[in-house]
């Protein structure tokens, strides 16, 4: 069978491409989309989408119990723990038929053959004992759960892909990683009910963050009823009587009904044959160009299967399109790891995108007058700047941030100006406002303008 494209892939980055291919050549490109697993690969079936319900589920209990309002007595609200998985469960099917399986009845041109494609030649893959020969090739294999070598992935051990299988709320959880997907679905727990604690191999959480903003985090989390235990690593462990009892390598010992290993991704290209396809790569990735070409001119790679991939969904998807345009566009979209931002969905939540640089404009988020307003006074906004005040980087924890990283995005890619953020109209008040008022404050004292003064 003869392809113009085949896709290795059926996550966000290989949609994206298919998709875009498919617009690119007024669906007259004859696709080969393969994947392995469920249909839109890990952000809809085990990162975003049920990340999200759980934590959004677990926000709304948190407010429930402790509102912002003084005025306001908190209730106790009676939560069906046996039914937050299965609810969310129904919820990624939903998502997966409306968004991927539907999506694929409008292009004709795309060919769906399920099963774990390898490469046998520098233009053909061999996929469930067919045999494809293709003109141009995507990877976009995806990324996978590492799960160290003392762990064994069962029972009431579960890693950031699997805890979705659960049946309900665990009474406790030992979460060994302390990055995006730990803190997450630690806080979220938490808020539901369950004792979390955490382990950091580290001497601090959220290393992608900056350490100002890892301490704030961390107390945030402490707030919230999470343990965390720094500077430790799991030794060994055992289950006896529904428990399972962790000893860690500095010798103390910790227990949890349940134990998740969230101790970073790692990208599914053990098994494709990368070498019969002439696709140099690394043990963390496929190595590519600005444009995503790989060293077979033949073949490109998107999402997390890239060497030093963000791990992002939105990145996944943007590189899709861009391997795509590289294919049957004009080509002038180029991949730029750093263009994409960072953000963590925790209550506050935070954001990156960008570089640090040692020119920084900072304040706390309490200088915003709507976080005084609605009593949502945590968390920091730094802009970092180059010689020309130009931004290179914003750094934010504030209540819901990510509704505005957007912004933050355009900003720090735009390379705007101080003064050029201080002249973009903000409405009032609004937590965006914060980067605006960080913006000001390189001039003027935020204590020493009114709410609106430009």
């Amino acid at each position: 069978m003869k392809y113009d494209l085949a896709i290795l892939g059926w996550g966000a980055a290989g949609f994206a491409s298919a998709i875009r291919a498919s617009e690119l050549t007024f669906n007259s490109a004859r696709i080969a989309l393969i994947g392995t697993g469920p249909i839109g690969g890990t952000c809809v079936n085990v990162g975003c989408v049920p990340s999200k319900i759980l934590l959004s589920i677990a926000e709304q209990v948190h407010n429930m119990k402790k509102p912002q309002s003084k005025l306001i007595r908190g209730v106790y609200p009676e939560v069906e723990k046996d039914s937050i998985f299965p609810y969310i469960r129904e919820i990624i099917k939903n998502e997966q038929k409306s968004k991927y399986s539907d999506v694929l009845k409008s292009y004709e041109n795309i060919e769906v053959f399920q099963g774990r494609a390898r490469f046998i030649s520098k233009n053909e893959v061999e996929v469930a004992g067919n045999r494809i020969e293709f003109y141009n090739a995507i990877i976009s294999t995806g990324s996978k759960p590492y799960v160290p070598e003392n762990v064994q992935n069962d029972g009431n051990v579960v890693t950031s892909d699997t805890i979705w299988d659960l049946d309900e709320i665990p009474e406790s959880m030992v979460i060994w990683g302390s990055g995006s997907i730990a803190v997450e679905i630690g806080q979220a727990l938490s808020r539901l009910g369950c004792s979390v604690t955490l382990i950091s191999r580290s001497d601090r959480i959220l290393k992608k963050a900056s350490p100002e903003f890892s301490k704030i985090m961390e107390d945030i989390l402490i707030k919230d009823g999470i343990r965390i235990v720094k500077n430790s690593s799991v030794g060994k462990y055992e289950e006896r009587d529904g428990i399972i009892r962790i000893k860690l390598e500095d010798g103390k010992e910790i227990t949890g009904e349940k134990m998740m290993v969230a101790t970073g991704r790692i990208p599914n290209i053990s098994d494709i044959g990368l070498e019969d396809g002439g696709v140099v790569h690394k043990k963390d990735g496929i190595l590519v160009d600005s444009h995503l070409q790989t060293s077979n001119p033949r073949i490109y790679a998107a999402g997390d299967c890239v060497y030093e991939s963000p791990q992002l969904e939105t990145a996944s998807a943007s590189m899709g399109s861009i391997a795509a345009n590289s294919l049957y566009g004009d080509g002038n979209k180029e991949y730029v790891r750093e263009r994409y931002p960072l953000a963590v969905f925790t209550d506050p939540a935070y954001v990156f995108c960008g570089i640090r640089t040692d020119d920084v404009v900072e304040i706390p988020i309490s200088n915003v007058s709507k976080s005084r307003i609605v009593g949502r006074t945590e968390g920091k906004i730094s802009i970092y700047l180059d010689e020309e005040e130009r931004a290179r980087g914003i750094e934010v924890i504030a209540y819901h941030a990510e509704e505005f990283s957007g912004e933050i995005s355009f900003i720090v890619n735009e390379r705007k100006k101080l003064q050029d953020i201080i002249d973009m109209p903000h409405v009032f008040p609004t937590f965006s406002e914060s980067i605006k008022i960080c913006a000001q404050s390189r001039y003027r004292d935020p204590s020493m303008g009114s709410c609106c003064v430009e």
